[in-house]
């Protein structure tokens, strides 16, 4: 038998695009699944090549359109058609007619963003950056060498990257709070004003510690890549094919996620942007202790009630020992000669629950739940055993929940990912009404509310009255049931744990129900009515509402308009 041919929809993640997940069969359409995630940025992923993908963001307006009213010129000129860095005639030549003549564009904007542009140097010989705002930053670079011109002032950090061509490309981080004026001079070789010229291109502001990306803009700000309704197709764990991600919103609570300078350092110093991070940039951490073992990187005054989950990214410094604590429990982090953790609980008070996840280039994400009623603060020791060395800090995440989901980044405010749902309705020809078998391939980590839906066929619209589902009841529930004209008539159930991947198959019949797990038969229903009028499919989740979504990745799924044979079903399992 051939489970492909013999399968009416065939759903393998591969191809998507916004609101779309493409089903490889039927090839006509039919059987594409609608995906939704609404209107956010804060969704990211693991991408194919193991890095964690965000968005892209240039806020900026008219970022290559020096010429136009967005860009003022007061005491300067711009003129088009210039040689570029990338080959191109996109670049401009910016002339100061008098001395502090510049180029300027106003934004508001709240938290850490980098501003990053690509310049040569033309009759004057260095470039100032200069942001108007409370505590005004600047940025001085002889575009001789890159190197600074003057002393650098108000920055997270700064870089002028040689790209060939008498090009750089700087980049500079700041913590801003609200409106700002960007201004951009010709200079000297000391950083002071000159009548001159220079060449630009390509202007970028985005969030975070480096600079991402360039993305064009026009009069609009723009948002591209894992944004608003795309699908993820996730890479987690070193996978080589991905999963479709499918979880529920969830809220950062820590404001700023991977700027470890807007958190109390107490007895701590950290170096910025000091290597390459779990998203495959510059923009991790190092987090040095100062003698003692109570130094530590803190954030204070979560007020909180319920379970709730605090991760972060970690790698081995030069500490041999790291605490990641809430303030009463914690784990303990005791690296191995190979940056490997052990993670054992605190000895002051063990979490509820507690483990890490690979990401690969020996970054580890770990995590703890536990239950809260009040207000704690979250710390990471980077050296308990009192001395003086480092750990490496990318990207903590506190939110609601029992488990840790996908990595919300923060940039100065808590931020929130969307809920996400899968479904395709109105497919009453490709679903079996008499009779027919589901199989489902999803890995069972992160489940976590009662009632959560695998998978479910059902009438037109929300209706339970008749439905065919595989649901989740914590704490070891996998269930197969099905509702004839409104009545619970089979209920097969398996006992489980977390943390595994699942291959699940069913088969649904009058009088002929059975449930098959990874090769083996979980159990029989011989004496169920099936009512049929089914039209609509959800996976990895309750329905389009915003709950009851699986919270972690579908591999595939066929159905059947056929009742598949136990031996089918073993086999399909295997």
């Amino acid at each position: 038998m051939s489970y492909f041919d013999d399968a009416s929809l065939v759903m393998i993640p591969s191809g998507y695009k916004d609101q779309k997940v493409y089903s490889v069969k039927p090839i006509d359409g039919t059987g594409d699944l609608t995906f939704s995630r609404g209107s956010d940025i804060e969704a990211t992923r693991v991408a194919s090549n193991g890095y964690i993908e965000k968005a892209k963001v240039n806020l900026l307006l008219q970022s290559n359109s020096f010429d136009s009213a967005t860009w003022p010129k007061p005491d300067a000129t711009v003129t088009s058609g210039q040689s570029g860095y990338d080959g191109s005639n996109d670049a401009w030549l910016l002339d100061s007619t008098t001395a502090g003549g510049n180029i300027n564009q106003g934004y508001s904007v709240t938290g850490v963003v980098n501003f990053s542009i690509y310049a040569k140097k033309g009759t004057a010989d260095g470039i100032r950056i200069r942001f108007d705002k409370t505590t005004d930053s600047n940025l001085y670079i002889d575009l001789n060498d890159g190197s600074e011109a003057n002393t650098p002032t108000n920055l997270i950090d700064y870089s002028a990257t040689n790209i060939g061509s008498g090009w750089y490309k700087i980049s500079m981080a700041f913590l801003s709070a609200g409106p700002i004026l960007f201004r951009i001079y010709p200079t000297d070789d000391t950083g002071t004003a000159v009548i001159g010229t220079i060449y630009i291109q390509d202007a970028q502001l985005n969030y975070g510690l480096v600079a991402q990306d360039y993305v064009e803009t026009t009069t609009t700000s723009v948002v591209s890549g894992i944004t608003n309704d795309l699908p993820r197709l996730d890479y987690s764990g070193g996978a080589s094919c991905p999963s479709l991600k499918l979880e529920p919103s969830r809220q950062n609570l820590i404001p700023h996620s991977e700027y470890a300078g807007s958190w109390a350092l107490n007895g701590v110093t950290i170096q910025s942007n000091d290597i390459t991070s779990p998203e495959g940039v510059i923009n991790a951490t190092e987090v040095f202790a100062s003698g003692s073992a109570g130094n530590r990187l803190e954030r204070t005054g979560f007020s909180l009630s319920g379970d709730y989950t605090f991760s972060v990214f970690l790698k081995k410094g030069t500490s041999t020992k790291t605490l990641f604590f809430d303030g009463v429990k914690g784990v303990q982090i005791d690296w191995s000669s190979d940056g490997v953790p052990v993670v054992t609980g605190h000895s002051g008070g063990v979490p509820a629950a507690f483990d890490y996840d690979d990401y690969g280039n020996s970054w580890y994400r770990v995590w703890f739940r536990d239950s809260y009623s009040g207000t704690r603060s979250f710390q990471i020791f980077p050296d308990r055993n009192g001395g003086s060395d480092s750990v490496y800090f990318y990207g903590a995440q506190l939110e609601a929940g029992s488990y840790p989901t996908s990595y919300i980044p923060t940039y100065g405010t808590s931020n929130s990912r969307n809920s996400e749902s899968c479904s395709k309705t109105g497919i009453s020809s490709l679903i079996g009404q008499t009779e027919g078998s589901v199989f489902i391939d999803f890995d069972l980590n992160a489940l976590e509310q009662s009632g959560q839906r695998i998978f479910r066929i059902g009438q037109s619209g929300l209706s339970f009255a008749n439905a065919v589902s595989l649901e989740y009841n914590p704490p070891n529930q996998l269930q197969f049931i099905n509702y004839a004209s409104g009545i619970l008539n089979v209920q097969i159930i398996k006992t489980t744990t977390t943390s595994e991947r699942l291959k699940v198959a069913v088969r649904y019949k009058e009088n002929d129900f059975a449930m098959y797990v990874n090769g083996v038969q979980i159990g029989t229903d011989t004496s169920a009515t099936l009512a049929g009028s089914f039209a609509d499919f959800f996976v990895g989740g309750n329905s389009v509402a915003a709950s009851g979504q699986i919270g972690s990745g579908i591999n595939q799924f066929l159905i059947f308009q056929t009742g598949l044979t136990n031996s089918q079903l073993a086999e399909l399992t295997a």
